[in-house]
């Protein structure tokens, strides 16, 4: 009986030790999304690796890591490390969470124990001479490749208002599609506004309804991006369309007008998920010169002016 109580006593003390995986030398500071391997799990993965090689004593290695997973799907985890005053930053990625935490674990393992990719290669069994890490930096862990930025298509819709475009404010709609890799975007356009009806001075009872819709392709750059907002700036050439027919006069007329000028725009971007985003933007329209409309029998019915601006919404869907 007391043999047997004593049997339990050491097979608990063994699960115990298994279960805490505490590291000599390493203080863990782990936070991942639920899901993740624990502290504990990334912790027992470094003891395993270590078996054989006992870990520098000199100093403590304190380590953070912020895992989070990238918009889209994979894992992404910032080690932050001291060691004896030294600091280090890196990034490790992973298509999963628990891939994430294996590179951790094999990052810390080496940075307590640098040549240990090496030293079974090389060493008798049973011989633990160390090299302190302070002084083979350039081997603490090993070249994680860095993923590429994904690249993707995205369709938008949008929606507005131009001012200064035609004679009153018109609503404006939208459609697009374009490649995106952050962060970088190039994107095709189409505008349409709604039309408008104009009441025109001379002759009586006389009026215009006019037409304008664009076609733009747009460079943008994102100077500002993270996971959850980017900022565009883009700029690009824009071909305009106006169009307009006059109606009450003995000899209505149509004529139109294309135009090739320069847009540029500011856009805010949020994604709510994923692949789902919705925007604000403010897009001018650069003329090289004023144009005047003209309408056969009436002459000019509207300046178009130099310079005019939208204002849009947008809801885009990663594709």
């Amino acid at each position: 009986m007391r043999r047997f109580a004593l049997s339990l006593s050491l097979l608990t003390i063994t699960l115990s030790r298994t279960a805490s995986a505490e590291v000599a030398g390493l203080h863990l500071t782990w936070r991942a999304p639920a899901g993740c391997p624990t502290a504990s799990e990334v912790e027992r993965k470094v003891d395993m690796l270590l078996v054989g090689h006992a870990p520098w004593t000199g100093s403590i290695l304190k380590a953070e890591v912020l895992v989070t997973q990238l918009p889209g799907g994979a894992f992404e985890a910032l080690l932050a490390s001291e060691w004896a005053g030294s600091r280090a930053t890196r990034k490790l990625q992973g298509e999963s969470c628990v891939a994430v935490a294996s590179a951790t674990s094999v990052a810390l393992a080496l940075a307590l124990v640098p040549e240990a990719s090496s030293a079974r290669a090389r060493e008798a069994p049973g011989a633990t001479a160390r090299t302190p890490p302070s002084q083979s930096r350039a081997r603490r862990a090993p070249t994680v490749r860095q993923r590429p930025a994904r690249s993707f298509a995205v369709g938008r819709l949008s929606a507005g208002v131009a001012l200064r475009a035609l004679p009153r404010p018109a609503a404006l709609f939208g459609a697009g599609a374009g490649w995106h890799q952050s962060p970088y975007a190039v994107e095709l356009g189409f505008t349409l506004a709604s039309p408008q009806s104009l009441r025109l001075n001379f002759p009586d009872q006389a009026s215009a309804e006019f037409g304008l819709w664009s076609l733009d392709a747009l460079a943008c750059y994102a100077p500002l991006h993270n996971a959850a907002i980017e900022f565009f700036a883009c700029g690009g050439p824009v071909l305009e369309r106006w169009s307009a027919e006059t109606l009450g006069i003995s000899n209505p007329g149509k004529a139109g007008l294309s135009l090739i000028s320069v847009e540029t725009a500011i856009r805010s971007q949020v994604r709510l998920t994923p692949s789902i985003s919705v925007g604000l933007g403010v897009q001018p329209v650069v003329r090289l010169r004023q144009h005047r409309f003209v309408v056969g029998g009436l002459g000019e019915i509207h300046p178009i002016p130099a310079i005019s601006t939208a204002f849009m919404g947008s809801f885009s869907l990663q594709l």
